[in-house]
């Protein structure tokens, strides 16, 4: 049964249709007028009765809908028979039956809707939940709805999609979600940003073509929190005497949540006589927490023991995966050259062996 009889004109009375269906029609059945005898001649209106004549016709009506059950078939078919006694043969049926056969046009088409929570990151390891919100937005019931990811950016384990019971039949209208998770890596963090993209496919009733939904995309940003700290300190044994050596060792630590690259000491005020501190990185790139140590050594001037004192001050600097650079904050390590001022004295006679009115010539 494809057609569910909605209204008749002119009393025409429904009976033997079947259950309703999800949306209220009742398919199937039978419409019967019972009209007394058809109009004199030429054609009156819509149920018009009056004692009939040849050639005469009358006009009867029905308005019906197209239930869902239809979308199996390819055409509707709507059967009508007429049947009237014979005046001249009392007893005697006449009857005619007409039949209406209209293609039925079936279209399948889904919409899909991709999205994500939290919006943003910041923190490797952070979970990101995908919602895909299907709609079977055609006009037939399709089956075993699929999520089909076709691009995505992470760099982690691929994000598995499930969906629910529902989604091995939706009807017209209806609207089924299905779900993923995906846990954030560095490197997505570095990205600066997780795109996902996925289109929606499912089977539809034979004759009808699959539909697939246009591609929906989800983008997660990444809060970029860049943040360097640098701790300088001298490693070389207590400063005497000109010509000593000093050795700094400058600790850069990564106290953000991107990796930096390209770290780089810079001596922002140094008191010492002698040349340039010049700092030596390693090369590499500096993992969030991560910490590297920086080395350099300075060669103690005779001014620099006068002064007492060597001070030295730095600030570190290393580049972001955007490109920016981030600095920390200044780092000093004093150098205390504690003073030890003394003399000594050798006096020496000549000659040595002295007769009387002798001269003696002292040195000292």
């Amino acid at each position: 049964d494809t057609l569910a009889f909605v209204s008749a004109s002119a009393g025409g009375v429904v009976t033997d249709q079947g259950e309703a269906d999800a949306d209220g029609l009742r398919p199937g059945g039978t419409v019967t007028w019972s009209i007394a005898s058809l109009a004199p001649s030429g054609r009156l209106g819509d149920g018009d009765a009056a004692t009939g004549a040849a050639g005469s016709t009358q006009q009867v009506t029905v308005t019906v809908r197209v239930v869902q059950a239809a979308e199996t078939q390819d055409e509707i078919v709507n059967g009508v028979r007429v049947e009237a006694g014979d005046p001249a043969l009392p007893g005697v049926i006449l009857a005619a039956d007409d039949s209406d056969t209209d293609d039925l046009i079936r279209s399948a088409a889904l919409t899909l809707v991709k999205s994500a929570s939290p919006a943003t990151v910041d923190g490797d390891g952070d979970e990101v939940a995908y919602s895909f919100e299907v709609t079977n937005s055609g006009d037939v019931t399709v089956t075993d709805v699929q999520i089909d990811e076709t691009a995505f950016s992470g760099t982690g384990t691929a994000p598995v999609v499930t969906c629910p019971a529902e989604a091995g039949e939706l009807a017209p209208g209806d609207v089924v979600t299905c779900s993923a998770a995906y846990e954030v890596t560095q490197a997505d963090l570095d990205a600066g940003a997780i795109t996902n993209t996925a289109i929606a496919s499912a089977s539809a009733p034979a004759g009808v073509d699959g539909p697939e939904s246009e591609p929906s995309t989800a983008t997660v940003d990444v809060t970029a929190a860049p943040a360097l700290s640098l701790v300088k300190s001298v490693a070389s044994d207590p400063i005497q005497a000109a010509g000593d050596e000093v050795s700094y060792v400058f600790t850069v630590t990564n106290d953000g949540n991107v990796t930096l690259e390209g770290i780089e000491i810079e001596e922002t005020a140094f008191t010492g006589s002698g040349e340039d501190v010049v700092a030596n990185c390693a090369d590499g790139s500096l993992a969030p927490g991560d910490s590297v140590d920086c080395t350099a050594t300075y060669a103690v001037t005779q001014a620099d023991v006068n002064t007492g004192r060597i001070d030295n001050t730095a600030v570190a600097h290393a580049t972001t995966p955007a490109d920016d650079v981030v600095s920390s904050d200044p780092s000093s390590a004093p150098v205390i050259i504690d003073a030890a001022p003394g003399l000594t004295i050798v006096k020496t006679a000549t000659p040595t062996d002295l007769a009387v009115d002798e001269e003696v010539t002292y040195s000292f």
